[in-house]
């Protein structure tokens, strides 16, 4: 769906530099994961994304582990 959007001119993609382990973090306290999501995210990885859409991937990925996944508290 996403790509048909962008065929289509309907979605747009805002792409600048983004520290990824800042974004990762930013999504896991905006949805309060942060206490049932342990991540070993190595600093200074830099890559030009869309912020927002990153942000979409990662809960959505996150999420479902969450919901359906085995549910480890070490």
């Amino acid at each position: 769906m996403e790509i048909s959007r962008f065929d289509a001119k309907a979605a747009h993609v805002n792409v600048a530099e983004t520290d990824l382990a800042e974004t990762v973090r930013a999504t896991l306290a905006l949805r309060g994961w942060t206490d049932r999501v342990r991540t070993r995210l190595d600093e200074g990885v830099r890559a030009v994304v869309d912020r927002r859409r990153v942000d979409v991937i990662v809960a959505n990925l996150v999420g479902n582990a969450l919901r359906h996944g085995p549910h480890r508290w070490s």
